[in-house]
């Protein structure tokens, strides 16, 4: 029973044939549905083989440029790494009535590694190729008191941000041990003032000395259980003012040159000077004017500032109706004490009527005129050719006349 089953189901096996789809072909019932293309051939003939004797020695030569190629990056790496040393600040050396004796100096101290320049007023102006170089020559001229003044060097500056929001009678040696604990390098800290009142703000300046990692303090913003906001100083939008000898674009902590008195103008520090109480009589040091040597009005400070400050563009200054200016975009305008702002919002409005009434009447004369000859124009050519057709019809009319 069992033998017969298989058997059969043997059978029915090789008897069972797969069922296609009905779908009708574009060929004979006969044909298949293979592709018939033919087969791409890409070469014809078997490939030959060879062989290089020399294959040794270019691999090997690829090996050593590859390793050449990877000591270059690398020493490219290293050198873009480095950290660039600044060149020295300039020597200014005042009042040079011989510069035999200076350049006598700088040889014997430095041979030739300087160049100096020329300046205004017998000032003289020496560049140092090395950071020892410009420390030598610095202390030189200093022992034979000579007039002169420096300015910073870069890679000395130290780092400066500003923290707000932190209370005015924080002990600033609390501040300096909670930052050092925080891996920064703390120099100077002090408390900002007002300028006019000299209140104590919940702002303070923070130097910190030249390192790596000096931006990471941007990322602090809890100190002494403090919330605090560190950002940087805002640029300085005035010329500095040395308060020693009271020159511009420099600094008393880089001046060897004489005191003089903001006040007085005298050969001494403002100080020591003997006016302790306001006085009228004042002379500026820089213009000789009647005025503090700190004033912002001096001729000497507005020429400076116009220089290192230029303007971007032109006030556009535009005349009025009454014959005066009339100012534009970006020139402050003063408003009188007691004017609300509605109040000079109308005046402002009631000026730019009057502007554009007066445009408008200056301009309407010209344009009446203007219409007027183009009517008279008009007019004369009408005229002309109606006289035309006149003269047409006449001549038309007699030539009727003839042929009857």
């Amino acid at each position: 029973m069992d033998n017969n089953n298989e058997s059969t189901s043997d059978n029915a096996g090789s008897d069972w044939q797969p069922v296609h789809g009905k779908r009708k072909g574009h060929g004979s019932p006969g044909t298949s549905n293979q592709p018939t293309k033919q087969t791409r051939i890409d070469e014809y003939l078997p490939p030959v083989s060879t062989h290089n004797k020399f294959g040794v020695l270019t691999n090997g030569s690829d090996e050593g440029n590859q390793d050449n190629q990877q000591s270059q990056s690398d020493t490219t790496k290293d050198a873009d790494n480095a950290v660039r040393v600044p060149k020295p600040p300039p020597i200014v050396v005042h009042d040079v009535e011989d510069i035999s004796n200076l350049t006598a100096i700088l040889r014997e101290k430095i041979a030739d590694n300087y160049t100096i320049k020329a300046m205004k007023r017998n000032d003289v102006k020496i560049m140092l190729n090395t950071v020892d170089a410009y420390r030598d020559v610095l202390k030189v001229l200093r022992e034979k008191k000579m007039q002169l003044h420096s300015y910073q060097y870069k890679a000395e500056k130290p780092f400066r941000v500003v923290v707000r929001n932190l209370h005015h009678s924080t002990n600033v040696d609390e501040i300096r041990v909670a930052l050092e604990e925080k891996g920064h390098s703390v120099q100077l800290v002090w408390n900002a003032r007002h300028r006019r009142t000299k209140a104590a703000l919940p702002i303070f300046f923070i130097n910190l000395a030249p390192a790596v990692n000096n931006k990471d303090i941007y990322k602090i913003d809890v100190l002494l259980h403090t919330k605090i906001k560190v950002e940087a100083p805002h640029p300085r939008t005035d010329v500095p003012q040395c308060t020693r000898c009271q020159s511009y674009n420099h600094t008393k902590r880089y001046c060897d040159r004489n005191p003089r008195c903001v006040k007085c103008a005298g050969l001494h520090f403002t100080k020591d000077c003997t006016r302790k109480e306001k006085d009228e009589n004042v002379k500026c040091v820089n213009c000789l004017g009647n005025h503090p040597a700190n004033y912002k009005g001096c001729d000497v400070y507005k020429q400076i500032y116009k220089k290192t400050f230029p303007s971007l563009r032109k006030k556009d200054v535009r005349p009025s109706v009454n014959g005066g200016e009339v100012r534009g975009v970006g020139e402050s305008s003063h408003v009188r004490a007691g004017t609300s702002y509605a109040e000079a919002a109308r005046q402002g409005r009631r000026q730019q009527e009057q502007i554009d009434q007066s445009s408008d009447t200056s301009g309407s004369q010209p344009r009446v005129s203007d219409d007027m000859t183009d009517l008279k124009i008009m007019m004369r050519q009408l005229m002309e050719q109606t006289s035309s057709i006149l003269n047409m019809v006449t001549a038309l009319v007699s030539v009727m006349s003839k042929n009857d």
